[in-house]
């Protein structure tokens, strides 16, 4: 007699681990890293909690998982070439404010887990900047060029350090994009002003002008 075997819906271990992963940057959109649990975890993904830990140490652990990923979402590539038409054009304003918009739209897709690999290792942790650098690296290496081209030409200061420059100014940026919201919000201002305003300023940053 022929035996038959059953049909199994037990999941592959990776398609476990993305599951995870995305229910983590979901609960990260309303809730503070600390307050998560490996149980939150599992019943927001629909696996069981001992899964958890087959793929994570504990909570940031996970959190740094998903910040890699989220990382490698971000659009550096699009961002450097926009970037490098505004300094090319005459009038590269357009182009500034659509950058700016398009890192806005970045942190607005996926702040809740970079503002959560900020909180619990810190902006400053080696792994935390090598994942940052990594994936903003073309448009750090635009802003350093736009930074040394305009000491050249006198319009920014001989003494500024090029590579910390255009980090800070990618900084200012991205702050001024993970709180947008708020900027709007509370000062009631118009959000095509202030994406003007704000582009404005990360150009003057990069050019001096």
């Amino acid at each position: 007699m022929t035996q038959t075997t059953r049909p199994t819906n037990k999941r592959p271990p990776t398609e476990t681990r993305n599951l995870m992963l995305k229910a983590i940057g979901t609960l990260l959109e309303t809730r503070a890293p600390w307050d998560i649990r490996a149980s939150d975890v599992a019943a927001a993904s629909g696996t069981a909690q001992p899964n958890f830990y087959s793929h994570f140490r504990n909570i940031e652990d996970a959190i740094m998982a998903r910040g890699e990923q989220v990382w490698a979402f971000y659009p550096g590539e699009r961002l450097a070439a926009l970037l490098n038409q505004g300094l090319a054009s005459g009038d590269g304003a357009p182009l500034y404010r659509q950058f700016f918009v398009d890192v806005i739209d970045f942190w607005a897709a996926h702040g809740g887990v970079l503002r959560a690999m900020s909180r619990l290792p810190g902006d400053e942790h080696p792994a935390v900047l090598e994942v940052r650098h990594r994936a903003q690296g073309p448009v750090l290496d635009v802003c350093e060029q736009a930074i040394r081209h305009s000491q050249a030409q006198g319009a920014l200061p001989a003494l500024l350090l090029p590579r910390l420059a255009a980090n800070g100014a990618l900084r200012f940026i991205d702050e001024a994009a993970n709180h947008f919201g708020a900027i709007t919000d509370i000062g009631a201002y118009d959000r095509d002003a202030s994406v003007a305003t704000l582009a404005d300023m990360f150009r003057r940053l990069l050019t001096g002008r």
